[in-house]
């Protein structure tokens, strides 16, 4: 299930990740989830549906352009047992289904998230590239569980009927940021855990980022996306680090 808006070029390269997995194309599909954009996503995705590629996609376009919404719209016409959720900007590695799939064979109660990290060939060149990688490595491990500060939904994945049992994403958050930690503070109160999939890996293709761009999607989180979610769950903010950055050395190139 893949949210998107107005990001015809990189989401192309999303669906070939996809399209080149090591798993057989008849048992997933791939649904895109859009808002009339009117980029050419519309005819990217008609691209593959008439391509010699016998692969299952399909686009959907959802009212309200907000993440929270599209999820919840592909989610539920999923036919699959087995819901994987990637951002239009999210490339997969060629085993990211598969090893979704084995991990939820003994998962109990338990959302999987995956690592989506920068290249290091941009990182290289970025101090706040090569910061957001060891960052998130350092939340994302093997040995721990994530806290729903931590939380990431641009790479995770859930079994359908747990996604209903938790009631989905919330669709009052419409604006950027908040939905992805409202849903980890309601799946934890359900019993339910995230942890991580060490196999499920992607790169994150972020257009152009910088820190100015960063720092604005921050502005908009705190005056736009976090107001739901301060009134549901205002002890959420009580201890809660959340964009904070460590301290730590990171030399320029």
């Amino acid at each position: 299930i893949i949210p998107t808006w107005k990001r015809v070029d990189i989401l192309k390269e999303v669906i070939d990740s996809l399209v080149n997995q090591d798993y057989l194309k008849n048992d997933y599909e791939v649904i895109i989830c859009d808002s009339e954009s009117k980029d050419g996503t519309e005819e990217l995705v008609k691209s593959y549906k008439e391509s010699e590629v016998n692969f299952n996609i399909k686009l959907i376009n959802s009212t309200i352009n907000a993440q929270s919404i599209k999820r919840n719209d592909g989610a539920i016409i999923a036919k699959g047992e087995i819901l994987v959720f990637l951002d239009d900007d999210v490339i997969a590695d060629k085993n990211l289904l598969r090893e979704y799939s084995d991990a939820h064979q003994n998962s109990r109660k338990e959302v999987l998230l995956g690592l989506s990290l920068f290249s290091e060939k941009r990182s290289r060149k970025s101090n706040l590239l090569r910061y957001r990688n060891d960052r998130a490595a350092k939340i994302i491990n093997n040995k721990n569980r994530i806290n729903p500060e931590n939380f990431v939904s641009m790479n995770f994945s859930i079994k359908k009927k747990d996604f209903i049992d938790i009631g989905m994403f919330d669709p009052t958050f419409t604006n950027y940021g908040g939905e992805d930690h409202d849903f980890p503070i309601r799946m934890k109160k359900k019993g339910f855990s995230s942890t991580y999939c060490i196999g499920a890996k992607s790169e994150h293709r972020e257009p152009s980022p910088n820190l100015y761009g960063r720092m604005k999607k921050i502005y908009i989180s705190a005056n736009k996306g976090f107001v739901p979610l301060i009134n549901k769950f205002p002890s959420f903010f009580a201890n809660s680090k959340i964009g904070l950055l460590e301290e730590k050395n990171y030399k320029d190139s």
